[in-house]
């Protein structure tokens, strides 16, 4: 039968919120689309659950499909001047700590992370951030003469990159020396998952020498 009316509920972080009365014309296996509320979420993670009831003033005899529960995250993007500081002096510690901050909800401009000198211990992984483009760039750059250190020791196949590119697009590095000394598997850059337009500026790339698989920058 074509549906004519339901009553859709809602609830947010498990409060409920006012139900919705819904009218009209639905075929079987036809979708709609309507606007049931409103509600002005905080910054953080929260969890919607919708569901429906009394599907043309009947009750419904199969509930098994009546819910739909969706997790969002809501946050601010990120755009301006940050800074990285081994030492706990700046705005983030680590750069892993500093990509976290726009993982979720990405960029509106143009990101400089200005990096101090000191040397950061670290496995780097930066996808596809949301936002980024020619125009709103993400960079880190060494501050001072004495470039910050990026470095990782590689210990398999698996596990041998410092900085892996994985479909990240418009990531800038200047003035950063990125190693790996791992002692058979020693990567310092990968890019794949078709990661483009990335520029390293001024970078010094270095791997241990020696037998083994080792390799400065590869691109797949």
């Amino acid at each position: 039968n074509s549906l004519t009316s339901a009553t859709i509920g809602w609830s947010v972080d498990g409060v409920t919120q006012s139900p919705y009365s819904w009218s009209g014309s639905l075929a079987n296996n036809s979708t709609d689309q309507k606007t049931i509320g409103s509600y002005g979420f905080a910054l953080g993670q929260h969890t919607i659950k919708a569901w429906t009831t009394s599907p043309n003033a009947k009750l419904d005899s199969n509930a098994v499909n009546d819910t739909s529960t969706i997790v969002i995250t809501c946050c601010n993007t990120s755009s301006g001047t940050y800074s990285i500081d081994a030492s706990g002096n700046g705005d983030f510690q680590t750069f892993n700590d500093a990509l976290n901050s726009i993982s979720s909800c990405g960029v509106s401009g143009p990101v400089i992370f200005e990096v101090e000198a000191g040397t950061y211990n670290e496995k780097v992984v930066i996808p596809e951030v949301l936002g980024a483009n020619s125009t709103n760039t993400i960079s880190f750059v060494g501050q001072g003469v004495t470039k910050p250190i990026l470095t990782y020791n590689g210990s398999s196949t698996g596990d041998w990159t410092t900085l892996l590119l994985n479909g990240a697009d418009y990531i800038h590095f200047d003035n950063i020396e990125i190693s790996n000394y791992g002692a058979t598997y020693a990567n310092a850059v990968l890019i794949t998952g078709t990661a483009d337009y990335n520029v390293f500026n001024n970078c010094n790339i270095h791997v241990t020498s020696g037998t083994g698989s080792y390799m400065c920058p590869v691109n797949i």
